[in-house]
């Protein structure tokens, strides 16, 4: 298997266009922050401006030549080792959402060596909070209330966390293994 994280500031036409889909849906749109339709001219400027800020990185998931995801790494701050991050799988049933997860924060710790990674997850998306929690041993740092306001309606917000000790001690011990089994050898890619 092979797996590509490709820098959204060299995707293809194609490559946007499908991100904007995948961004719009109902389905992924619910549970992002800024849930407004995005439209393509905005898209395609926003991507350009991602060229030079320092400060996040954003990357459409490919795993054996299917554009499958999108993983990101926002509020980049290099100087204390930290970051936040997001994802999601584009297109229902694939099954990637786990091995997308795990390879990302092992990207995280062991490739660009940070330290702390953080994770906002509303209120209603309950099945990426557990994953998180329960399957990546995330940390609860607290609940965010009356965080966001969404359809003129209050939503809060789970804060979460991972430290590179705890990534080193539970999650790699726990998630590689099973990974391993599941996918068998998998080569990866990140294009910066």
């Amino acid at each position: 298997m092979k797996v590509v994280f490709k820098n959204f500031i060299h995707t293809n036409e194609y490559e946007k266009k499908l991100i904007l889909e995948w961004r719009n849906s109902d389905r992924i749109r619910q549970n992002m922050i800024n849930q407004d339709i995005i439209i393509y001219e905005n898209h395609v400027k926003w991507i350009e401006r991602l060229k030079t800020k320092e400060d996040a990185k954003y990357y459409l998931c490919i795993i054996d030549d299917k554009p499958v995801g999108v993983y990101d790494y926002t509020s980049i701050e290099a100087q204390h080792k930290k970051a936040e991050w997001g994802f999601y799988v584009g297109e229902e049933g694939l099954g990637f959402g786990v091995l997308m997860e795990y390879l990302g924060i092992k990207h995280f710790f062991e490739d660009m060596k940070f330290n702390r990674l953080c994770a906002i997850v509303l209120e209603h998306n309950i099945k990426t909070y557990n994953i998180h929690k329960n399957n990546f041993l995330f940390k609860d740092e607290g609940f965010l209330r009356d965080y966001l306001i969404i359809n003129e309606k209050f939503i809060g917000a789970y804060l979460m966390s991972m430290l590179k000790r705890e990534y080193f001690e539970a999650t790699k011990n726990k998630i590689e293994p099973m990974i391993n089994k599941f996918y068998g050898k998998i080569e990866v890619l990140w294009q910066d």
